[in-house]
């Protein structure tokens, strides 16, 4: 399956794919990542990633060939409000670490690239298995949807 998965402990603190409502300007990024919980968010992008959206939500999920493009969030180390985001995302997601293969999605440790340098990063990205049936695919990789700043944050 790809992409390829990373050898990696659920538990490892890495830096966090995002490519939906979890960007930067977009409704859930503030509700998850409080103010100190970045050290720094990089455009990048994932290969081996199809992205799909219903009317609310993108979903990325394992397509060969496709690119998935979004941010990288670097959390910064050993805070109250990394230790929060980090829990808080899984929750978002359906993941728990505990019953990993419980959850709606998968938390993967997989090689992201940055854009600007193209330079390897080692990142947690949640994608599903495939998508969700009616979903439909989004050309280029890339969701805009979702940039209503009256959207409430999902829970």
């Amino acid at each position: 399956m790809s992409p390829t998965p990373l050898p990696v402990p659920l538990h490892t603190p890495l830096p966090i794919f995002v490519y939906g409502t979890l960007k930067a300007g977009q409704r859930n990024h503030d509700a998850h990542f409080p103010a100190g919980s970045i050290r720094s968010i990089v455009a990048a992008k994932v290969h081996d990633v199809g992205l799909f959206e219903d009317d609310r939500i993108p979903y990325a999920s394992p397509v060969r060939g496709r690119t998935l493009y979004g941010e990288v969030i670097t959390l910064a180390q050993d805070s109250e409000e990394a230790t929060f985001s980090r829990v808080a995302i899984d929750r978002l997601e359906g993941f728990d670490p505990a019953v990993p293969e419980a959850g709606w999605y998968r938390r993967l440790a997989i090689t992201a690239v940055t854009l600007a340098a193209a330079a390897p990063v080692q990142c947690w990205i949640y994608v599903m298995d495939r998508p969700p049936q009616g979903t439909r695919p989004v050309s280029g990789g890339v969701w805009l949807s979702g940039t209503r700043s009256d959207a409430p944050p999902e829970r």
